[in-house]
């Protein structure tokens, strides 16, 4: 019943973005700081996200009130989905911030919550 997922590129590489829905335009900044301070604290304890992360998670708006959080595995990397779970848990805990689910930005699939 249907393939892996998240799809693969040819080069092995994977994209996969945290769909959140955001209550305020608040959120929005608290959202974007928490992602800029999730990555700082892990590359301040020495942990080399280079080699499961291909670029730092970024954020993309996605209408009014929603936000994604993108993270760009490398190819020989298993523990993408590591750093994505971890931050999403902290990304959850912000007040007016809800996630919904999971997008496949290689094969364009999505997976609600």
């Amino acid at each position: 019943m249907g393939g892996l997922w998240p799809s693969k590129r040819d080069d092995g590489t994977v994209s996969v973005a945290v769909r959140l829905e955001v209550a305020e335009l608040v959120s929005i900044k608290a959202v974007k700081r928490c992602v800029a301070q999730w990555f700082a604290e892990k590359s301040g304890a020495g942990i080399d996200l280079a080699r499961d992360l291909s670029t730092p998670p970024h954020t993309e708006i996605v209408g009014p009130a929603g936000i994604d959080v993108v993270f760009d595995g490398t190819s020989n990397s298993r523990r993408w989905k590591d750093w994505m779970v971890d931050l999403t848990r902290e990304l959850s805990a912000l007040s007016g911030v809800r996630v919904c689910g999971f997008e496949d930005r290689v094969s364009g699939t999505c997976r609600a919550l």
